[in-house]
């Protein structure tokens, strides 16, 4: 699995230590490889990546605070729970690769 994050890189890189990540920018074809995509935000006034996504049918697990309620293809979560942000990650992966 390989994680791009969008933008500026981690200000911890130290923290990302063992998974497979790179930078890429807005403007770079990210989203053909992505299989979903993640916006864990505390505050979110223009989720413009998810909104693009969600047009190209890509899954979002997204924080409430996002304002993405209940448009398709999202999966909502708490800001700050890393465990259902894992668990909702998990549960699209395994129904993108039962898909395939």
């Amino acid at each position: 699995m390989r994680v791009l994050i969008l933008g500026a890189p981690p200000s911890d890189a130290e923290a990302w230590a063992g998974v497979n990540w790179s930078v890429v920018p807005y403007s770079s074809d990210w989203l053909s490889e992505a299989d979903v995509v993640v916006l864990p935000a505390y505050i979110e006034h223009q989720p413009r990546a998810a909104l693009q996504a969600i047009t190209a049918g890509v899954p979002v697990v997204a924080s409430s605070a996002c304002g993405l309620t209940q448009l398709p293809g999202v999966q909502e979560v708490e800001a700050g729970d890393l465990h259902a942000i894992e668990r909702a990650v998990t549960q699209v992966l395994t129904s993108v690769r039962a898909q395939a």
